[in-house]
């Protein structure tokens, strides 16, 4: 009987979304938004500033960042200067290779020290090359081969775990996942629809899940690096920033939308996470 060698059988979907190259001005900002698609950035000059739910990001001249899809985020040009970047978003339907990335990437800058760097800007320049006004079937296909190997390339170190453990570590990733979208979901309704703004209590979209509140705890801190609670705080001042940022702001009124029993609790925290107060803040970046 003969014996038959069988390559495996792959069905992942991959779509591009779009990508583009822009030179901005110093003043240069794009409001909080979110992507349901992974977002490559490079900065071929200038800074840019990158605010995401989890934190903040410095992103120089030459370095990278990848965006999950469905994180929230705003970005400013920085340091008085013009600013050039290029920005692609992809996305794929396979499990692993979005957890594996997310785990990888999420709030990371790859810069000239990374072992991927140089084999990822080659690819990234080329795709920049192909830009152009129209584009035949060739060139929508070596597009798409390009992006790929740049997923690649991205993804090359995230090998080394066992099938077995991958699988169980996606399992708790979905979980955390579930309650942070169930944190942000409340939180959105909170400062955007409600009429009688109330304090959100982590706790209790915890109990949902019917898990206990030290394993969710242990799950965020895996992911995220931050508790349930901490996790909340950040979303919250994320949004903060975009709110204090729109024209007749009012401190005070920020801070009931968000949850405070007083102002002065939320410029307290504002400048813990930010090392301005609501008012530095809006005097510095509203001209912007």
């Amino acid at each position: 009987m003969a014996k038959i060698n069988y390559l495996p059988i792959i069905n992942t979907h991959f779509t591009i979304f779009g990508g583009h190259l822009e030179e901005v001005q110093s003043d240069w900002t794009w409001p909080s938004e979110v992507h349901p698609a992974f977002e490559l950035i490079y900065i071929l000059s200038g800074t840019q500033r990158t605010v995401t739910e989890l934190g903040e990001l410095i992103i120089g001249t030459g370095e990278f960042t990848l965006i999950p899809a469905d994180m929230r985020h705003a970005n400013y040009a920085m340091n008085n200067t013009k600013m050039k970047f290029f920005c692609i978003h992809f996305d794929l339907d396979s499990p692993t290779l979005r957890y594996l990335l997310m785990r990888e990437y999420t709030n990371k800058i790859i810069s000239y020290e990374d072992e991927i760097y140089s084999d990822l800007k080659i690819i990234v320049q080329k795709i920049i090359g192909m830009i152009d006004i129209n584009y035949n079937l060739t060139d929508r296909f070596t597009i798409q081969i390009d992006v790929i190997s740049a997923i690649k390339v991205l993804t090359r170190s995230l090998d080394s775990q066992p099938d077995d453990f991958v699988k169980g570590d996606i399992k708790k990733y979905a979980l955390c996942q579930k309650i942070a979208d169930d944190i942000k979901e409340k939180l959105d309704y909170e400062i955007y629809h409600s009429e009688e703004h109330e304090r959100i209590f982590v706790s209790d979209i915890i109990k949902r899940h019917h898990i206990s509140q030290s394993y969710a705890l242990k799950l965020f801190k895996s992911y995220h690096g931050l508790t349930p609670q901490e996790y909340a705080i950040n979303l919250k001042l994320t949004d903060s920033k975009n709110l204090l940022l729109q024209p007749k702001a009012q401190i005070n009124e920020i801070a009931n939308k968000l949850g405070y029993s007083a102002q002065s609790h939320f410029s307290r925290e504002f400048r813990k996470h930010f090392g301005l107060s609501p008012r530095e803040y809006i005097d510095k970046y509203s001209t912007n």
